[in-house]
């Protein structure tokens, strides 16, 4: 902890150099709320991937297309091999 500043900033987690998103699901851990730290930590990785997923090139936009009509014509054949008995 820094201590050259003030208490009141002392207790932020970006005055010590971590970000936001690791310092809330840590204190809320610390403090024994552990499931709401953890929903603190899972919207900050659910932050960071919509981030990621939006400056995908063109070709990785493509690829992702690709993937999901392809996932679109599996989904009928494996929804029946699940309803069949065995």
């Amino acid at each position: 902890m820094r201590t050259d500043l003030p208490p009141t900033r002392r207790l932020r987690p970006e005055a010590a150099g971590a970000s936001r998103d690791v310092g809330v699901p840590a204190g809320l851990a610390s403090l024994g709320q552990r499931a709401n730290a953890f929903r603190h930590a899972e919207l900050s990785l659910a932050r960071g991937l919509l981030d990621d997923l939006s400056g995908l090139g063109r070709a990785e936009s493509k690829r992702g297309a690709e993937l999901r009509a392809r996932l679109g014509n599996l989904e009928p054949t494996l929804a029946s091999l699940s309803t069949t008995p065995a």
